[in-house]
């Protein structure tokens, strides 16, 4: 494509990273979309990635951050990652730089929840929901068990 082309895309690749981060999957993807060539979107990735405009490191560790705020587990997020294009190593690295307590994220999903765990239907739908929501199964079960000994 022509040069004006490429700057269209360093163009619209800047407006779409000032509104947010993203990872380089997914500025493919975006790029592409708009009918840009293969050529063009990795020179327009690889520019952006030169002036540290994308960075997939960052991407992660917000994401990351971001989830965990929203209670999401670190299992769900790791996956939610490994789609999004991230490398396993940068995954590893976003989840070590959270040093999220689990279990305590666990225990404020279920406060949120306030279900009668009392009832063993109601202890099974709430393991099914933290495990939905991407914690492991030992610390779902912990969960539950701190909760009933509250009780």
């Amino acid at each position: 494509m022509s040069k004006d082309s490429d700057s269209a895309a360093r163009q619209l690749a800047v407006k779409l990273l000032a509104r947010r981060e993203h990872s380089a999957q997914e500025l493919q993807h975006k790029l592409a979309q708009r009918g840009y060539s293969e050529q063009t979107v990795s020179q327009a990735l690889a520019w952006c990635q030169q002036h540290d405009l994308q960075s997939d490191t960052r991407y992660a560790e917000a994401y990351a951050k971001q989830r965990a705020g929203r209670l999401y587990g670190p299992l769900l997020i790791q996956a939610e990652l490994r789609h999004k294009g991230i490398t396993d190593e940068l995954v590893a690295d976003a989840m070590a730089k959270l040093e999220d307590d689990w279990l305590a994220a666990a225990l404020r999903f279920l406060g949120k929840r306030r279900d009668d765990l009392s009832d063993y239907a109601q202890r099974g739908k709430a393991f099914q929901a933290l495990c939905r929501k991407g914690f492991s199964s030992d610390v779902a079960r912990r969960a539950l068990a701190a909760c009933q000994a509250e009780d």
